[in-house]
């Protein structure tokens, strides 16, 4: 806004502007897409040059894009064009969740043999997990752009400090990182305290803590949390756990500190923790949160060397202005582009439709988009469906592939199972199916249990067994 004023105030005969309406992706940090579209009103002599001749994609690239993006109504008319004609149609795949999209794009990946050249593309942080998980099992070098590796993200970092207290570990680096974290007023002098009670008592931090938590009342609230979640550990499932962390600690409120977009970047890092724990203790039900710790640090301390040669990963937002021979576009489902925060407003809308059409001309010469049928939410498994942009690509312009079952993960059938047959659950224990819907990778059961209500659970990843 202050930018557009000074070149109201200081209109004259030598005025040049650059801009691009359809790539105005950062209202959040104060972009305002009326400084384009109102210019020649403000300035009633202003020549307009449209650049429509692009040098970096194919045209079956360049009309896919024209077409997601023409359905903006608030913009300036203009359709890009280029010398390359030629030109693979792209690539779109339903999968049926997002591991099985992580396996699907990982694979593909590993065909094309040229990492460098590669992108994956995604609408939020979070989503970056499944896919740095699935490259480290491929030993693929890859590299986060603008941003941080998922388990080193500080809110992720947090709750899993947290976790190996709960579970132990008492060691100076892990309590300090926490016993302040949300602020409990235990500043520096206060925890040196603490330590040097522990060295001269010769005991373990934590016994320090409770030594001296009835002459601090943060000490005594951080002591207090720990023990009461304690308790819990080997009543509930992980994921359970991960949740009872965040909210007893009070870990959300504490993000009410950050500006809207960092604290619900936050929030769904914390969310997508949870759904990885789930998914853990699901191909692991006898497993501890001993062994998920030693998992994820182990998983956290590889680091394959890339010799420059690696995958990039990154949000739409942090690929603005760069290009890549191979893009994969993920995860284009409604709630995630366009975002869920979009809802109600049209002009959140069109910037959403405006990120789409970034993300899609950052491809040279192959785009593969691709969408899940179900994906998790925290503990939940939710139905996804595609995003609405996905209509607005002519048919002629895609190539598209039938879905094939996964060898690792092949549903049950449904056929078999009838209303009022028992199970018995992991966590919920003994049920009554009431509803049965859906069959092969999507089947899903709607189970009464008395103690728990009614579940929606996805037979390819619920603990349950059939009586």
């Amino acid at each position: 806004k202050i930018q557009y004023l000074i070149l109201l105030r200081s209109q004259n005969d030598k005025l040049f502007v650059v801009g691009d309406d359809d790539q105005s992706i950062y209202s959040w940090r104060g972009a305002n897409i009326e400084n384009i579209i109102k210019m020649e009103m403000d300035f009633p002599n202003l020549k307009i040059i449209k650049l429509e001749k692009n040098y970096r994609s194919t045209q079956v690239i360049l009309d896919v894009a024209n077409a997601i993006i023409s359905k903006n109504k608030y913009r300036k008319p203009k359709k890009l064009w280029t010398d390359k004609k030629e030109g693979n149609k792209i690539i779109l795949k339903k999968l049926s969740d997002e591991y099985e999209e992580a396996r699907f794009v990982v694979n593909e990946i590993k065909k094309l043999n040229d990492f460098s050249n590669t992108a994956i593309l995604y609408r939020t942080n979070a989503q970056s997990r499944v896919f740095e998980d699935e490259l480290l099992k491929n030993n693929i070098p890859y590299l986060i752009i603008g941003g941080f590796k998922f388990f080193d993200r500080k809110e992720i970092k947090d709750i899993i400090a947290y976790l190996k207290i709960i579970n132990g570990s008492y060691d100076y680096v892990t309590i300090k990182r926490v016993i302040n974290t949300p602020p409990r007023r235990i500043g520096e002098k206060t925890f040196n305290s603490i330590v040097n009670l522990s060295i001269k008592k010769n005991i373990n931090i934590f016994e320090g803590i409770k030594l001296k938590k009835d002459s601090h009342d943060g000490i005594k609230k951080f002591y207090n949390l720990i023990t009461e979640i304690q308790e819990y550990k080997n009543k509930i499932s992980l994921s359970e756990l991960v949740e009872i962390v965040i909210k007893k600690s009070g870990y959300i409120d504490y993000l009410d500190k950050f500006d809207f977009i960092e604290r619900e970047n936050k929030i769904e890092n914390l969310n997508e923790l949870i759904s990885s724990v789930k998914h853990f203790e699901y191909n692991n039900p006898d497993s501890t949160l001993d062994d998920y710790l030693d998992t994820i640090s182990l998983t956290s301390s590889i680091d394959i060397e890339n010799k420059g040669n690696y995958v990039n990963l990154m949000t739409i937002h942090s690929a603005k202005g760069l290009e890549f021979k191979n893009v994969f576009l993920v995860g284009f489902e409604n709630g995630l582009l366009p975002h869920s925060n979009s809802i109600g407003s049209q002009q959140d809308y069109e910037e959403e439709r405006r990120l789409c059409y970034v993300a899609i001309t950052r491809a040279k010469e192959n785009l593969c988009i691709t969408y899940s049928s179900n994906r998790y939410k925290g503990r939940n498994l939710t139905i996804s469906t595609p995003s609405i942009f996905l209509k607005d690509i002519p048919h002629h312009l895609i190539k598209s592939e039938k879905i094939k079952k996964s060898s690792k993960n092949v549903s049950r059938e449904t056929s078999g199972i009838k209303v009022g047959t028992f199970v018995n659950h992991k966590n919920f224990g003994i049920g009554k199916v009431t509803a049965v819907m859906g069959n092969g990778e999507e089947a899903k059961v709607v189970i009464y249990f008395k103690n728990f209500g009614l579940k929606t659970l996805s037979l390819k990843y619920a603990p349950i067994q059939f009586i």
